[in-house]
């Protein structure tokens, strides 16, 4: 039997090293504000999501459908967010991807100004080019193409569908490939983690109606974790706002039984397909300028990496 695996190395692999690193410092703990404007307006999509979307899937199923498959959604995105995990301070993540031209640009930094931390990651023309600012480093790795086959099949797939069981008995999810390698914005526009791991068991999470946060609709879903990701995220219980057609994240809090923060992400901006923003034009949001940096006085490093898809027999 031929098995399909999904090799998927994030030209930012070195991040979670970096995190590591802070987890000596005093953590800061955000909490989230949810703003609620419950509101019936219609669940608009495109013709060519109704399409995608199988058949027979009731409201869940759809937002799960939507989180699984949002790098198909939106053309081009760009803000920040908050990234927040108990016992690391807290990080600034600016990103711009553009799905239209293949590329992405993200910016990790501390949420301390006075942390100098800086890692630049930028992607484009199948090349990652990522950046250490601090230490005037840079790798790059090349890239190989992903498989069209292997994501049109999974994307025709329900979140149920996406999950067997290996013979040791733990679960195997499927993932889709980030086409854009655009790293830990991955958070906020394509988490298909947080999608397993959360929305996996629906008896576990409810839908509580329809926010407007950051002029965007999205679905408030609160609910609680499973064991596994209690562990992972230090917490019981959640709340997430998704927007309500593309699936992308905005807000998310994970506490425990004490109402302590354990993991959080919250957008501090978001830009999805709307040249009518406040923070400019989408021709000066994403330009060449992001993905242009100039390293001249950056000294490359001589690791390399190959990433891409690997087909195994078993």
């Amino acid at each position: 039997m031929k098995r399909k695996l999904v090799f998927l190395l994030i030209c930012s692999v070195a991040i979670a090293g970096a995190i590591g690193i802070y987890r000596k410092a005093v953590a800061t703990t955000n909490t989230l504000e949810v703003t609620s404007s419950l509101n019936d307006s219609d669940d608009s999509v495109s013709s060519e999501l109704e399409d995608s979307i199988p058949a027979g899937m009731d409201e869940k199923e759809t937002i799960q459908y939507k989180m699984l498959n949002s790098i198909d959604l939106f053309e081009y995105a760009f803000g920040n967010f908050e990234y927040y995990s108990k016992g690391a301070p807290a990080l600034l993540v600016e990103y711009v991807v553009d799905n239209r031209s293949g590329k992405s640009y993200t910016n990790i930094r501390s949420a301390d100004e006075t942390n100098d931390f800086s890692i630049e990651d930028i992607f484009k023309d199948r090349k990652c080019i990522h950046i250490i600012n601090k230490d005037k480093t840079y790798k790059e790795s090349e890239t190989t193409a992903i498989s069209k086959e292997y994501e049109e099949e999974n994307k025709k797939l329900k979140l149920k569908e996406k999950i067997s069981i290996a013979e040791d008995g733990n679960k195997i999810y499927s993932y889709r490939q980030d086409p854009n390698f655009m790293g830990m914005a991955e958070e906020v526009l394509f988490n298909q983690s947080i999608t397993f791991g959360l929305l996996e068991d629906s008896t576990k999470w409810n839908i509580n109606g329809v926010d407007t946060y950051l002029n965007i609709e999205c679905f408030n879903i609160s609910g609680e974790l499973t064991d596994s990701y209690s562990q992972k995220l230090k917490g019981t219980k959640f709340n997430l706002l998704v927007d309500k057609n593309r699936g992308v994240i905005l807000k998310l809090e994970v506490v425990d039984d004490s109402n302590n923060v354990g993991f959080s992400i919250k957008s501090l901006s978001m830009n999805v397909d709307d040249e009518n923003c406040e923070e400019g034009s989408v021709s000066v949001s994403i330009n060449d300028k992001k993905f242009d940096k100039d390293l001249s006085s950056y000294r490359k490093m001589s690791n390399y990496i190959q990433i891409g898809d690997i087909d195994t027999q078993s």
